[in-house]
């Protein structure tokens, strides 16, 4: 238990002859001696430098209680503190919690770099369209947290929420205006969520909950009320329009042909993502094995997964696995020759095939994943959570689960079985 008393001590005098009572604090087999706001000269003292006016003693016997019940409201948590966490607790005014005032945007950007030498892309691209969004609404390169308020956040999401001019540097270093729709309630929690990443960030590291030491106080979070998303939409297709997919004819060499080739890698493989197809260089056997980039810094398996190398799919695996990196120089600008393929197949599908409803169903990468899941589940009839397990999804794990030794039997019938509908 940490034990507190005042002292004022003779080789502290001044040359004006004044002394400042110090708070002593003992923890730990350690004493600390800050100063308070007490001055006295010799005349408040006895010749043993004990107090003896009755007006300090009173004042002093007071404080004494105070810091004593503030000791006793730690609990626990003074078991982690040292003698000076002690004073820095005892002794913080109540403006103090403020005296740590971060600019969000600067502390932002910071994140962002750190996101990004970690590879975590969709993060740092994330917060980065917000940190861009909130200068443009703020007009300001600094934003400190003791001015972000729940009604500050109300005014950016009426701001996101209604049209609004957005400028840019492109890549050749000219600036571009462009005037941006309002967000969906569904992209301004999006929004808020990164958001409040950065946010709980600066909070982690300038507060210290454990030894009761806030130097950012304020939250605003707590009184924004946020309309909830809508559920999210369906991105299936049917299984003719990936047959239809398969089955397109495409220029060699064109960016249609290469969402072609993906979308149809993507099926075959369970709905291996993009990224992963892009950092997957060396496949050895007849399983394709990798780490989820998605998920895998988030989970003990570290995402891990072995996809069998199907026939339908062996071709498309040696053109391109391997290879994109060498055609691409980064996953963004694979990702954005994916993007633009679509919409050139859907152009060529619309000619060839006018039977399918094109504005019904979006053709994007991401439905041969949502579509594969849905025939799994629906028509082949395999459970949700063996569904899961093909898509590689986290699932908390059972204690059952440590004992049982993976296996990819399950992956693989619902991978043939799926395929087939195809035939």
């Amino acid at each position: 238990m940490a034990t507190v008393h005042f002292k004022a001590h003779k080789h502290h005098k001044k040359a004006d002859g004044t002394i400042n009572v110090k708070l002593v604090i003992y923890h730990k087999g350690k004493r600390v001696y800050p100063d308070t706001a007490h001055y006295i000269t010799e005349k408040d003292l006895t010749k043993k430098y004990e107090f003896k006016d009755k007006d300090l003693i009173t004042k002093l016997t007071i404080e004494l209680g105070e810091y004593r019940k503030k000791i006793g409201e730690l609990g626990e948590r003074l078991k982690g503190m040292t003698a000076a966490d002690v004073a820095d607790y005892l002794l913080r005014k109540p403006s103090d919690s403020n005296s740590v005032n971060i600019d969000f945007i600067s502390f932002g950007w910071g994140f962002v770099k750190e996101l990004k030498d970690e590879g975590k892309d969709s993060a740092y691209k994330g917060i980065r369209s917000v940190l861009n969004n909130f200068t443009d609404f703020t007009k300001l390169d600094e934003v400190y947290t003791t001015s972000i308020t729940s009604d500050l956040l109300r005014g950016f999401e009426k701001y996101l929420k209604k049209p609004h001019k957005q400028t840019r540097y492109l890549s050749n270093g000219q600036k571009a205006t462009r005037l941006m729709p309002g967000v969906s309630d569904a992209t301004f929690l999006t929004v808020m969520s990164w958001f409040k990443l950065v946010f709980n960030a600066i909070r982690d590291k300038y507060n210290d909950e454990d030894r009761g030491i806030i130097r950012i106080q304020n939250y605003p979070f707590r009184k924004l009320k946020l309309k909830s998303a809508p559920p999210a939409k369906k991105r299936a297709i049917p299984i003719n329009y990936v047959k239809a997919i398969r089955d397109c004819d495409v220029r060699s060499g064109s960016v249609a042909e290469l969402f072609k080739d993906i979308f149809m890698l993507s099926f075959y493989l369970c709905g291996m993502n993009a990224k992963d197809m892009f950092l997957i260089t060396d496949i050895t056997g007849d399983r394709i094995s990798y780490n989820r980039s998605k998920t895998r810094s988030k989970r003990k398996d570290s995402a891990f997964i072995s996809i069998k190398k199907i026939p339908e799919a062996a071709l498309l695996v040696d053109k391109y696995f391997g290879n994109i990196n060498k055609r691409y120089s980064s996953i963004p600008s694979f990702q954005s020759a994916i993007f633009e393929g679509s919409s050139n197949l859907k152009k060529i599908l619309e000619v060839s095939n006018p039977e399918l409803d094109l504005e019904k169903y979006k053709l994007d990468f991401y439905a041969a994943r949502h579509t594969f899941a849905t025939e799994a589940r629906n028509t082949c009839g395999f459970s949700v959570s063996d569904v899961g397990e093909a898509l590689n999804h986290s699932q908390p794990m059972k204690i059952t689960d440590t004992y049982i030794v993976r296996d990819w039997g399950t992956i693989d019938k619902i991978q043939e079985q799926v395929v087939l509908l195809l035939s």
